[in-house]
């Protein structure tokens, strides 16, 4: 990045209407991994991975896989669940994936986390 230019990563807005007096908050939530005990492994992986989380109640489940550039390349779960620790095997090997970075979703009901996975094949 050049000398002098200054970074910022927005992650909530509020918006204040002076008409109304009341503040609405847009966006999405993100929580605190630890929240779900959300874990994906190995990282880096190679032909399959591991998505691990936690819920405290039941809930609607979606995991996505997204490209770098942020396009979804595949949902790989969309269910409901039950309370309890969940584990999903991702095999890597029947997809189309070059090595690089990519980005694990784990959206619980609202709420959405997101971890980095490294491909190395």
């Amino acid at each position: 990045m050049p000398a002098g230019v200054l970074r910022v990563i927005v992650s909530q807005i509020v918006y204040r209407d002076s008409i109304r007096d009341s503040t609405i908050q847009i966006g999405i939530e993100e929580l605190n991994p630890a929240t779900y005990n959300f874990h994906v492994y190995p990282n880096p992986a190679g032909a399959q991975c591991m998505i691990e989380y936690t819920l405290s109640q039941n809930a609607a489940i979606t995991i996505d896989l997204f490209d770098l550039e942020g396009k979804k390349i595949e949902t790989l779960l969309n269910s409901k669940q039950s309370i309890g620790k969940h584990v999903q095997l991702v095999n890597l090997s029947d997809k189309i994936l070059t090595t690089g970075l990519y980005f694990i979703r784990l959206q619980v009901n609202d709420h959405v986390l997101t971890s980095r996975l490294v491909i190395n094949k």
